[in-house]
């Protein structure tokens, strides 16, 4: 799907020499007949994965895939494009701390999943290790507040740790499509080094500690007209975002994104270099 090169990720396109978009379905067609709405939507519609080149929509710039890559990771200290092999474990908490406790079988296998679909796109090999001394750690905790958090892995002792609220009942049976497996493939975004789009001003958020807490739709909505920076922060485009697919005119008819979206794929594979193998 990309190359890697210079630090940037680059998108190979099947097809070279066919006849570009912007010839089929130019911005003035020809007026042989007068643009109804349909039409113009038609044309709308076509030109729609058009990002970035100054394109503007909700008072925010539009980025290009490659810029929203690039804006979501913290890779300055670190040599981007290399392959890692990362290693994981699902502590057993509960021998030290009584909030907090192993995943249950279940979350393992999601956790596991979650994992490949990273795996699937970048190459960054995970390894379970039950040493429990590995690069991320998983576990659940038990709190009347927040639904999920985890450590960047320069971020200290901590480095790594994904942790779920058990209190929620969709983090406790997570499955392909609903909210508890969004979170896991989030959490394990940081663990990784990704960020979310941007520091938002809604969420204390720092460098070290990612903290994901959701809100209502509605105040969801305004969150991104009011902290987003550009056009394609949501979950359309990222499941590092906070803000959901509507205010970019997606509809997920109720479903989460269960894997890396395109802005995912781009800021990973700039990290670890494309899995080219599946």
């Amino acid at each position: 799907m990309s190359v890697i090169g210079g630090g940037h990720t680059n998108f190979k396109q099947n097809g070279a020499g066919l006849i570009p978009l912007s010839t089929v379905s130019p911005y003035q067609p020809l007026s042989l007949f007068e643009i109804s709405n349909i039409s113009q939507w038609v044309i709308d519609t076509l030109r729609a994965d058009v990002r970035g080149k100054d394109k503007t929509k909700n008072l925010k710039d539009s980025y290009s895939i490659d810029k929203a890559g690039q804006h979501a990771t913290w890779n300055s200290e670190h040599q981007i494009g290399q392959p890692a092999t990362v290693t994981y474990s699902f502590s057993l908490w509960q021998e030290f701390y009584d909030a907090y406790d192993q995943l249950t079988e279940y979350q393992q296998a999601q956790a596991r999943m979650a994992l490949d679909s990273w795996a699937d796109v970048a190459n960054i090999t995970f390894i379970e290790d039950a040493s429990q001394t590995t690069n991320i750690n998983f576990g659940n905790f038990h709190s009347i507040e927040g639904q999920a958090f985890a450590y960047l892995p320069d971020s200290g002792p901590q480095a790594g740790q994904c942790w779920f609220n058990a209190q929620n009942h969709q983090n406790l049976a997570p499955y392909p499509g609903n909210y508890g497996r969004l979170l896991f493939e989030h959490e394990i975004g940081h663990a990784i080094e990704l960020s979310h789009p941007c520091d938002y001003n809604s969420v204390s958020i720092n460098k070290q500690t990612q903290t994901l807490s959701w809100n209502t739709n509605t105040q969801e909505d305004v969150g991104y007209l009011a902290n987003a920076p550009y056009e394609e922060d949501s979950r359309q485009y990222s499941v590092m975002s906070y803000w959901p697919e509507n205010n970019t005119g997606g509809y997920f008819h109720g479903s989460y994104a269960s894997a890396p979206l395109i802005d995912d794929i781009a800021a990973v594979q700039a990290l670890y270099g494309a899995n080219m193998l599946t």
